[in-house]
């Protein structure tokens, strides 16, 4: 038996993008990286590094909604996307709220605990169900009244897990998402500030997967968040190696005298 190794350089530049600009869902439509041979025994891939740019940001397109019910009328607030500090974002989201006809607010976050209390200059509902910041803000139930403390912290610290799928590239892995099979490659922490660099260096084995796929000519990525949303990396590419190790079989020749 010997090993056939294969690098893999993935660059984002060069890819097939699904959802734009974002270059979180993308395609590498290579030809011929894994064959269906007869002598193959076993196949490992693992990510064996990854430099991710941190160009995604605290407030984006998947949480920037606020929904206030004012009397009979519903008003939906988009935020302004980017990254955002406690006060910062209380400013934005009185300017905001400042556009809702008659209505005012002073919004004060408590030190102690980190929740935030706004209130209105007339009683108002902030509606759950299509409050996409809720879990930013804290606001995990419809709340009611002129003096409104949300029920959690505020949370800015933003996305903290990069889940890197791939379809085509199918392994054994599991999730508590659904508590069943995944196509998750790898996750990656993140505790890096914004705009910096993730830097991810595979140094455990036991991140090699099995490779289940016979025929590999297409590599596709997504890479997502903790909520499985994909990144919006606003542009910027990203970089990463794969590797796969090839167990085969050596096949003998013989002569006839």
């Amino acid at each position: 038996m010997y090993t056939d190794n294969r690098t893999i350089l993935l660059n984002s530049k060069y890819a097939q993008y699904k959802n734009g600009t974002f270059k979180s869902n993308v395609v590498f439509p290579f030809k011929g990286i894994i064959k269906d041979e007869e002598n193959i025994i076993q196949k490992y891939i693992t990510v064996l590094d990854a430099q991710i740019p941190c160009s995604f940001y605290i407030i984006n397109s998947t949480n920037k909604v606020l929904t206030v019910l004012l009397g009979a009328n519903t008003y939906t607030l988009n935020l302004t996307l980017g990254n955002y500090n406690a006060n910062s974002l209380i400013t934005e989201l009185i300017s905001k709220i400042a556009t809702i006809p008659t209505l005012t607010a002073t919004i004060v976050i408590n030190k102690s605990t980190g929740k935030l209390t706004f209130t209105f200059s007339s009683s108002v509902t902030l509606v759950y169900a299509t409050s996409t910041i809720g879990t930013v803000l804290g606001l995990t139930a419809n709340l009611t009244g002129t003096s409104i403390t949300l029920q959690q912290p505020l949370n800015l610290l933003g996305v903290k897990l990069l889940n890197i799928k791939s379809a085509a590239l199918s392994v054994t892995a599991f999730t508590s998402e659904n508590f069943g099979n995944s196509s998750i490659l790898l996750s990656i922490p993140n505790n890096e500030a914004s705009f910096n660099m993730i830097s991810y260096t595979n140094q455990n084995s036991l991140n090699n997967a099995v490779l289940f796929a016979d025929i590999v000519d297409v590599i596709d990525i997504q890479i997502l968040d903790e909520s499985g949303n994909f990144i919006d990396f606003n542009g910027i590419d990203w970089t990463m190696n794969l590797g796969i190790s090839i167990e085969r079989e050596r096949t003998v020749k013989f002569e006839n005298n």
